[in-house]
Protein backbone atom coordinates (compact mmCIF):
# COMPACT_ATOMS: atom_id res chain seq x y z
CA UNK A 1 0.00 0.00 0.00
CA UNK A 2 2.72 2.21 0.63
CA UNK A 3 4.18 1.80 -2.48
CA UNK A 4 1.24 1.84 -4.46
CA UNK A 5 -0.21 5.03 -3.09
CA UNK A 6 3.05 7.22 -3.54
CA UNK A 7 2.94 5.89 -7.15
CA UNK A 8 6.27 3.48 -7.17
CA UNK A 9 6.24 0.00 -8.95
CA UNK A 10 7.06 -3.00 -7.08
CA UNK A 11 10.30 -5.32 -8.43
CA UNK A 12 8.06 -8.15 -6.46
CA UNK A 13 10.30 -11.20 -4.41
CA UNK A 14 7.45 -12.46 -2.14
CA UNK A 15 8.56 -15.12 0.57
CA UNK A 16 5.11 -15.96 2.57
CA UNK A 17 2.43 -15.69 4.42
CA UNK A 18 0.29 -13.03 2.16
CA UNK A 19 2.90 -11.93 0.00
CA UNK A 20 2.23 -14.61 -3.30
CA UNK A 21 -1.30 -12.86 -3.52
CA UNK A 22 -0.23 -9.39 -2.98
CA UNK A 23 2.60 -9.48 -5.40
CA UNK A 24 -0.35 -11.58 -7.83
CA UNK A 25 -2.10 -8.83 -7.46
CA UNK A 26 -0.08 -5.79 -7.94
CA UNK A 27 1.77 -7.59 -11.36
CA UNK A 28 -0.95 -9.30 -12.73
CA UNK A 29 -4.57 -7.35 -12.07
CA UNK A 30 -3.25 -4.08 -11.15
CA UNK A 31 0.11 -4.00 -14.06
CA UNK A 32 2.15 -1.87 -11.56
CA UNK A 33 4.70 -4.39 -10.67
CA UNK A 34 6.97 -7.24 -12.02
CA UNK A 35 7.97 -10.42 -10.01
CA UNK A 36 11.54 -10.82 -9.55
CA UNK A 37 11.00 -14.53 -7.93
CA UNK A 38 8.04 -16.09 -8.53
CA UNK A 39 6.65 -18.25 -5.33
CA UNK A 40 6.28 -21.36 -7.23
CA UNK A 41 10.21 -20.99 -7.09
CA UNK A 42 10.59 -19.75 -3.81
CA UNK A 43 12.42 -22.93 -2.86
CA UNK A 44 15.54 -21.69 -5.31
CA UNK A 45 18.23 -19.07 -5.53
CA UNK A 46 17.68 -17.04 -7.93
CA UNK A 47 20.65 -15.80 -10.31
CA UNK A 48 22.19 -12.47 -10.39
CA UNK A 49 21.81 -12.47 -13.99
CA UNK A 50 17.58 -13.44 -13.65
CA UNK A 51 17.56 -10.44 -11.37
CA UNK A 52 19.19 -8.10 -13.18
CA UNK A 53 17.16 -8.43 -16.01
CA UNK A 54 13.86 -8.05 -14.23
CA UNK A 55 15.67 -4.83 -12.96
CA UNK A 56 16.54 -3.46 -16.39
CA UNK A 57 13.35 -4.54 -17.67
CA UNK A 58 12.12 -1.87 -15.36
CA UNK A 59 14.27 0.70 -15.78
CA UNK A 60 15.05 0.67 -19.25
CA UNK A 61 12.32 -1.04 -20.97
CA UNK A 62 9.07 0.10 -22.95
CA UNK A 63 7.24 -1.91 -20.88
CA UNK A 64 8.49 -0.77 -17.72
CA UNK A 65 8.20 2.74 -18.49
CA UNK A 66 4.71 1.92 -18.84
CA UNK A 67 4.62 0.34 -15.54
CA UNK A 68 6.16 2.84 -14.04
CA UNK A 69 3.16 5.32 -15.34
CA UNK A 70 0.59 2.76 -14.55
CA UNK A 71 1.99 3.07 -10.91
CA UNK A 72 1.64 6.29 -11.03
CA UNK A 73 -1.62 6.90 -12.03
CA UNK A 74 -2.52 4.87 -9.41
CA UNK A 75 -0.62 6.60 -6.55
CA UNK A 76 -2.67 9.47 -8.17
CA UNK A 77 -6.04 7.67 -7.68
CA UNK A 78 -5.05 6.46 -3.81
CA UNK A 79 -3.94 9.78 -2.87
CA UNK A 80 -7.28 11.67 -4.77
CA UNK A 81 -9.51 8.96 -2.65
CA UNK A 82 -8.49 9.31 0.72
CA UNK A 83 -8.60 13.19 0.84
CA UNK A 84 -12.09 15.26 1.58
CA UNK A 85 -14.57 14.22 -0.07
CA UNK A 86 -12.42 10.95 -1.72
CA UNK A 87 -14.12 7.75 -2.49
CA UNK A 88 -12.17 6.17 0.41
CA UNK A 89 -12.54 8.48 2.75
CA UNK A 90 -16.55 8.47 2.25
CA UNK A 91 -16.58 4.71 2.70
CA UNK A 92 -14.59 5.43 5.98
CA UNK A 93 -16.79 8.56 6.87
CA UNK A 94 -20.09 5.78 6.25
CA UNK A 95 -18.80 3.11 7.58
CA UNK A 96 -17.72 5.10 11.06
CA UNK A 97 -21.24 6.14 11.14
CA UNK A 98 -22.63 3.05 10.98
CA UNK A 99 -21.32 1.07 13.95
CA UNK A 100 -21.52 4.25 16.02
CA UNK A 101 -25.06 4.12 15.02
CA UNK A 102 -25.37 0.75 16.04
CA UNK A 103 -25.79 0.47 19.97
CA UNK A 104 -29.12 -0.86 21.39
CA UNK A 105 -31.56 1.93 21.03
CA UNK A 106 -34.30 3.01 23.75
CA UNK A 107 -36.92 1.20 22.89
CA UNK A 108 -34.72 -2.17 22.47
CA UNK A 109 -33.19 -2.06 26.00
CA UNK A 110 -36.20 -1.10 27.28
CA UNK A 111 -37.19 -5.01 26.06
CA UNK A 112 -33.94 -6.58 26.83
CA UNK A 113 -34.59 -5.10 30.51
CA UNK A 114 -37.66 -6.80 30.65
CA UNK A 115 -36.40 -9.87 29.38
CA UNK A 116 -34.20 -9.92 32.02
CA UNK A 117 -36.20 -9.63 34.62
CA UNK A 118 -38.44 -11.60 33.16
CA UNK A 119 -36.35 -14.88 32.73
CA UNK A 120 -35.92 -14.70 36.65
CA UNK A 121 -32.27 -15.08 35.98
CA UNK A 122 -29.16 -13.33 37.85
CA UNK A 123 -27.15 -11.17 35.29
CA UNK A 124 -24.57 -8.69 35.03
CA UNK A 125 -25.86 -5.94 32.33
CA UNK A 126 -22.81 -3.70 30.96
CA UNK A 127 -24.53 -1.39 29.64
CA UNK A 128 -21.95 1.61 28.71
CA UNK A 129 -22.87 5.27 27.70
CA UNK A 130 -20.07 4.96 25.71
CA UNK A 131 -22.62 2.73 22.91
CA UNK A 132 -24.01 5.87 22.28
CA UNK A 133 -20.88 6.67 19.80
CA UNK A 134 -19.63 9.83 21.69
CA UNK A 135 -17.34 8.18 24.52
CA UNK A 136 -16.70 12.04 25.43
CA UNK A 137 -19.92 12.48 26.66
CA UNK A 138 -20.19 13.87 30.14
CA UNK A 139 -20.56 10.77 32.57
CA UNK A 140 -23.90 12.19 34.41
CA UNK A 141 -25.95 12.33 31.04
CA UNK A 142 -27.19 8.74 30.34
CA UNK A 143 -29.40 8.27 27.82
CA UNK A 144 -30.75 5.28 29.78
CA UNK A 145 -30.98 6.88 32.91
CA UNK A 146 -34.70 6.67 33.68
CA UNK A 147 -34.85 3.16 31.98
CA UNK A 148 -32.23 2.16 34.89
CA UNK A 149 -33.13 3.88 37.53
CA UNK A 150 -36.56 2.28 37.77
CA UNK A 151 -34.99 -1.42 36.72
CA UNK A 152 -32.23 -1.90 39.16
CA UNK A 153 -35.14 -1.39 41.85
CA UNK A 154 -37.10 -4.17 40.50
CA UNK A 155 -34.10 -6.40 39.80
CA UNK A 156 -32.55 -5.63 43.49
CA UNK A 157 -30.65 -9.10 44.63
CA UNK A 158 -30.68 -10.53 41.24
CA UNK A 159 -28.73 -8.53 38.66
CA UNK A 160 -25.96 -6.10 38.35
CA UNK A 161 -26.22 -3.24 35.70
CA UNK A 162 -22.80 -1.49 34.77
CA UNK A 163 -22.80 1.88 32.65
CA UNK A 164 -18.84 2.03 32.42
CA UNK A 165 -15.57 -0.26 31.72
CA UNK A 166 -16.23 -3.61 33.23
CA UNK A 167 -13.46 -6.72 34.04
CA UNK A 168 -15.55 -9.07 30.96
CA UNK A 169 -12.61 -11.81 31.40
CA UNK A 170 -12.74 -11.41 34.72
CA UNK A 171 -16.56 -12.38 34.48
CA UNK A 172 -16.20 -15.02 31.78
CA UNK A 173 -13.75 -16.78 33.59
CA UNK A 174 -15.82 -17.15 37.06
CA UNK A 175 -17.25 -20.36 37.43
CA UNK A 176 -20.56 -18.78 38.52
CA UNK A 177 -20.86 -17.37 34.89
CA UNK A 178 -23.02 -19.52 32.73
CA UNK A 179 -23.81 -18.32 29.99
CA UNK A 180 -22.43 -14.57 27.71
CA UNK A 181 -25.06 -12.24 25.45
CA UNK A 182 -22.06 -10.33 23.52
CA UNK A 183 -22.83 -8.63 20.02
CA UNK A 184 -20.00 -11.12 18.84
CA UNK A 185 -16.83 -9.35 18.04
CA UNK A 186 -14.01 -11.29 17.43
CA UNK A 187 -12.17 -10.52 20.86
CA UNK A 188 -15.49 -11.62 22.88
CA UNK A 189 -16.20 -14.77 20.90
CA UNK A 190 -12.54 -15.48 21.37
CA UNK A 191 -12.34 -14.78 25.03
CA UNK A 192 -15.96 -16.62 26.08
CA UNK A 193 -15.69 -19.86 23.48
CA UNK A 194 -11.65 -19.88 25.51
CA UNK A 195 -13.30 -19.81 28.76
CA UNK A 196 -16.05 -22.65 27.91
CA UNK A 197 -19.00 -20.00 28.06
CA UNK A 198 -21.66 -20.57 25.42
CA UNK A 199 -22.98 -16.99 23.64
CA UNK A 200 -26.46 -15.65 23.44
CA UNK A 201 -26.08 -14.44 20.09
CA UNK A 202 -26.83 -10.87 19.25
CA UNK A 203 -24.81 -9.77 16.48
CA UNK A 204 -24.67 -5.68 15.36
CA UNK A 205 -22.00 -5.06 12.21
CA UNK A 206 -18.89 -5.92 10.53
CA UNK A 207 -17.40 -9.72 11.26
CA UNK A 208 -20.21 -9.77 13.85
CA UNK A 209 -23.01 -11.74 12.00
CA UNK A 210 -19.97 -14.51 10.54
CA UNK A 211 -18.72 -14.84 13.70
CA UNK A 212 -22.20 -15.19 15.53
CA UNK A 213 -22.88 -18.00 12.62
CA UNK A 214 -20.00 -19.72 13.51
CA UNK A 215 -20.47 -20.12 17.03
CA UNK A 216 -24.09 -21.08 16.76
CA UNK A 217 -24.49 -23.23 13.58
CA UNK A 218 -21.23 -24.60 13.18
CA UNK A 219 -19.31 -24.56 16.68
CA UNK A 220 -23.31 -25.36 18.21
CA UNK A 221 -21.57 -23.28 20.92
CA UNK A 222 -23.74 -20.81 21.40
CA UNK A 223 -27.77 -19.48 20.68
CA UNK A 224 -29.02 -16.25 18.36
CA UNK A 225 -30.99 -14.13 20.26
CA UNK A 226 -31.71 -11.62 17.56
CA UNK A 227 -30.72 -12.82 13.49
CA UNK A 228 -28.59 -10.72 11.17
CA UNK A 229 -32.04 -10.44 8.98
CA UNK A 230 -34.03 -8.25 11.49
CA UNK A 231 -31.11 -6.15 12.56
CA UNK A 232 -33.21 -3.23 12.19
CA UNK A 233 -36.13 -4.41 13.90
CA UNK A 234 -36.51 -4.16 17.79
CA UNK A 235 -36.58 -7.72 19.28
CA UNK A 236 -39.19 -8.31 21.60
CA UNK A 237 -38.98 -9.19 25.49
CA UNK A 238 -40.54 -12.48 24.69
CA UNK A 239 -38.12 -13.41 22.53
CA UNK A 240 -35.13 -12.11 24.15
CA UNK A 241 -36.59 -14.27 27.88
CA UNK A 242 -37.05 -17.11 25.37
CA UNK A 243 -33.77 -17.49 24.29
CA UNK A 244 -32.17 -16.89 28.28
CA UNK A 245 -34.94 -19.32 29.57
CA UNK A 246 -33.88 -22.15 26.41
CA UNK A 247 -30.07 -21.58 27.40
CA UNK A 248 -30.07 -21.75 31.47
CA UNK A 249 -33.04 -24.12 31.90
CA UNK A 250 -33.89 -26.27 29.00
CA UNK A 251 -32.05 -29.40 27.85
CA UNK A 252 -31.22 -27.63 24.84
CA UNK A 253 -29.32 -24.84 26.24
CA UNK A 254 -27.94 -27.94 28.51
CA UNK A 255 -25.88 -29.42 25.45
CA UNK A 256 -24.68 -25.73 24.35
CA UNK A 257 -23.41 -25.52 27.44
CA UNK A 258 -21.52 -28.55 27.62
CA UNK A 259 -20.54 -28.13 24.21
CA UNK A 260 -19.02 -24.48 25.05
CA UNK A 261 -17.29 -25.82 28.08
CA UNK A 262 -15.53 -29.23 25.81
CA UNK A 263 -14.69 -26.33 23.59
CA UNK A 264 -12.89 -24.30 26.00
CA UNK A 265 -11.16 -27.18 27.25
CA UNK A 266 -9.50 -27.95 23.88
CA UNK A 267 -8.75 -24.10 23.46
CA UNK A 268 -6.69 -24.12 26.61
CA UNK A 269 -4.95 -27.48 25.85
CA UNK A 270 -3.92 -26.04 22.70
CA UNK A 271 -2.68 -22.92 23.49
CA UNK A 272 -0.86 -24.16 26.67
CA UNK A 273 3.13 -25.50 26.07
CA UNK A 274 3.08 -28.47 23.53
CA UNK A 275 -0.34 -27.59 22.70
CA UNK A 276 -1.26 -27.72 18.88
CA UNK A 277 -1.39 -23.78 18.78
CA UNK A 278 1.47 -23.18 20.66
CA UNK A 279 3.06 -25.68 17.93
CA UNK A 280 2.25 -23.79 15.20
CA UNK A 281 3.28 -20.65 16.31
CA UNK A 282 6.54 -21.31 17.71
CA UNK A 283 7.11 -23.50 14.18
CA UNK A 284 5.67 -20.13 12.43
CA UNK A 285 7.84 -17.90 13.62
CA UNK A 286 11.03 -20.67 13.13
CA UNK A 287 10.05 -20.69 9.59
CA UNK A 288 9.99 -16.30 9.26
CA UNK A 289 13.37 -15.57 11.35
CA UNK A 290 15.26 -18.60 9.13
CA UNK A 291 15.45 -15.82 6.11
CA UNK A 292 17.73 -13.28 7.84
CA UNK A 293 20.34 -16.58 8.25
CA UNK A 294 20.46 -18.26 4.59
CA UNK A 295 21.40 -17.59 1.67
CA UNK A 296 18.19 -16.74 -0.96
CA UNK A 297 19.95 -14.74 -3.36
CA UNK A 298 19.60 -10.93 -1.41
CA UNK A 299 18.44 -8.30 -3.54
CA UNK A 300 19.77 -5.91 -1.11
CA UNK A 301 20.30 -2.12 -2.51
CA UNK A 302 18.06 -2.48 -5.63
CA UNK A 303 15.15 -0.72 -4.02
CA UNK A 304 14.68 -1.44 -0.42
CA UNK A 305 14.94 -4.42 0.71
CA UNK A 306 13.30 -5.62 4.51
CA UNK A 307 14.39 -8.39 6.83
CA UNK A 308 12.07 -9.71 8.78
CA UNK A 309 12.91 -9.29 13.00
CA UNK A 310 11.76 -11.44 15.28
CA UNK A 311 10.42 -9.10 17.85
CA UNK A 312 7.59 -8.25 14.88
CA UNK A 313 6.01 -11.82 15.59
CA UNK A 314 5.44 -11.75 18.96
CA UNK A 315 2.38 -10.37 18.67
CA UNK A 316 -0.11 -9.48 21.16
CA UNK A 317 -3.49 -10.19 21.68
CA UNK A 318 -5.24 -6.81 22.28
CA UNK A 319 -8.85 -7.35 24.21
CA UNK A 320 -11.44 -5.31 24.05
CA UNK A 321 -14.70 -4.72 26.53
CA UNK A 322 -17.78 -5.20 24.50
CA UNK A 323 -21.28 -4.26 26.30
Amino acid sequence: MESMSHGKPILAWPMHCDQPWDAELVCNYLKAGVLVRPWEKHGEVVTAKAIQEVIEEAMLSDKGMAMRQRASALGEAVRASVVDGGSSRKDLDDFTAHITSSSLREEQAAELAAALHGSKQRFIWVLRDADRGDIFTDAGDNRHAELLSQFTKQTEGMGLVITGWAPQLEILAHRATAAFMSHCGWNSTMESMSHGKPILAWPMHSDQPWDAELVCSYLKAGLLVRPWEKHGEVIPATTIQEAIETMMVAEEGLAVRQRAEVLGEAVRSSAAQGGSSHKEMDDFISYMTRYPNEDHGSTSGVIMVGEVVEEHLRMRLLVAVEC
